[in-house]
């Protein structure tokens, strides 16, 4: 898999997932198909360090690394979030907390830059409540997977 004028062969997206630092070097090559050996070399590769170098120069000023974790955290509370919610138990200004917690979430991706999305509105109603509504408004639409909606 090596060109003896340019070095081992790997691809940009290889390049992104090892300066993402998200997976270890071992999952990131399972992950891309690439042997140990192989990655071994390419770390002694001048191209390929000048390459995770400014994937990773990118990455922080993006704040890449922030976003994914922060989105993976919240995707994982969700169900949690999801089941308190439900509860009749829980106290309604709770409800309300985690309505506006799931709406901010929701604006974790951002809008495009350049691009005007699509408005989506969401609306609790939370009759407990003095104010009758929770209004979390959105700027992207977001394809999520429906819900099964029970009430027991």
């Amino acid at each position: 898999m090596d060109n003896d004028t340019a070095g081992p062969l790997y691809t940009e997206a290889f390049a992104y997932d090892i300066a993402l630092q998200f997976f270890s070097p071992e999952e990131v090559c399972e992950a891309h198909d690439v042997a140990w050996d192989h990655y071994t070399r390419l770390k002694e590769f001048p191209l390929f360090q000048k390459s995770v170098s400014e994937h990773i120069q990118t990455i922080k000023s993006k704040g890449v690394t922030l976003q994914m974790k922060a989105m993976m955290t919240a995707e994982e509370m969700l169900p949690e979030l999801f089941r308190v919610f439900r509860d009749p138990e829980t106290p309604p200004q709770t409800k309300s907390m985690i309505a506006k917690q799931v709406g901010d979430w929701a604006q974790l991706g951002g809008k495009p830059e350049g691009e005007s999305a699509p408005v989506a509105m969401l609306t609790f109603v939370l009759p407990e409540l003095e104010q009758k509504q929770v209004v979390v408004e959105e700027t992207q639409v977001l394809e999520m997977p429906a819900l099964e909606m029970s009430d027991g």
